[in-house]
């Protein structure tokens, strides 16, 4: 999956990045936007534990978020779109990805977000 990462501050004094992914994907771009880097981490650590064999299957959930992690495919939700009025469309607030696609991709934004 092709994606850019970009400083969007106007100065190098509170850096700001933003991640752009293909359309469709919008979900997964306001995952990483939201949760905190600290749930980030855990998220990751789960997902490679599911990759690496020692679970078949994890579920978390973040501030905003709940991840179904499986070895092929993550599902990502949004578990406070149910709340909005109106409720939005399911292809909005959910998304199912290849598990190793998005664990490449966090761990990328967790290491522009820790400034390395």
């Amino acid at each position: 999956m092709e994606y850019k990462i970009f400083n969007t501050s106007k100065t190098d004094d509170n850096v700001k990045w933003r991640i752009v992914l293909p359309p469709g994907m919008e979900v997964l771009e306001t995952f990483l936007l939201t949760e905190s880097v600290s749930i980030l981490s855990t998220f990751l650590q789960d997902i490679e534990s599911v990759l690496n064999g020692k679970y078949e299957h994890l579920e978390d959930c973040g501030d905003v978020f709940y991840l179904n992690i499986e070895r092929a495919t993550t599902q990502i939700k949004d578990t406070l779109a149910e709340f909005l009025e109106p409720v939005p469309p399911v292809q909005e607030t959910e998304l199912t990805v290849n598990t190793n696609e998005l664990r490449d991709i966090m761990k990328t934004w967790i290491l522009y977000e820790r400034g390395v």
